[in-house]
């Protein structure tokens, strides 16, 4: 399954084509029903694999990521600022709030 496939960037582009695989397999099996179909998945633990699941078609998508997160002192961050110097400050949208720096700004 799509959990099964590593979330790295080499391995994204088979991600996709199993899904959407997957989901061409299924809508040409009842063509005259595909628009009444909606697609399912659980599990999906990272920001990237979220964004390519909806890229495929896929309109509901489960994950735990906020708990997994919080309970290991990060949050989801978007940052829409548009200055290219500050694109790598966020780790790929998670913000370590272990860090010390917001740490003194909580004080």
């Amino acid at each position: 399954g799509w959990d099964c496939i590593p979330s790295i960037q080499e391995y994204r582009l088979q991600r996709r084509a199993f899904l959407r695989g997957a989901i061409g397999t299924i809508q040409s099996s009842s063509p005259t029903r595909v628009n009444e179909r909606k697609f399912l998945l659980l599990a999906v633990n990272d920001i990237q694999s979220i964004l390519d699941a909806a890229r495929e078609g896929v309109s509901i998508i489960g994950t735990n990521i906020a708990a997994e997160w919080s309970l290991s002192g990060k949050a989801l961050v978007l940052d829409y600022d548009t200055n290219e110097s500050n694109a790598n400050a966020h780790n790929g949208g998670i913000m370590d709030l272990n860090d010390e720096h917001y740490t003194r700004d909580s004080l």
